[in-house]
């Protein structure tokens, strides 16, 4: 991964080895849409429910564009 502060929308995430591209129960592999630094976010906004550092990833099935999903 990057320098800490490597906040990105569109592109490739900076995934870690250990964490697979994630894709729906079909082959199809979901499409990547923002990466944030837990890090650089909290210097910003105070939410204490989130974690002081690491990366949120989000990454949307196109198949299931417009129907309710749940995050994981």
């Amino acid at each position: 991964a990057k320098a800490p502060g490597f906040c990105k929308l569109g592109g490739a995430p900076e995934l870690p080895e250990s964490v697979a591209w994630p894709s729906g129960s079909s082959t199809a592999a979901y499409a990547f849409v923002a990466q944030i630094d837990l890090g650089a976010f909290r210097t910003n906004v105070a939410f204490e429910w989130l974690p002081m550092e690491g990366r949120i990833y989000v990454f949307v099935n196109e198949q299931r564009y417009g129907f309710a999903d749940l995050a994981r």
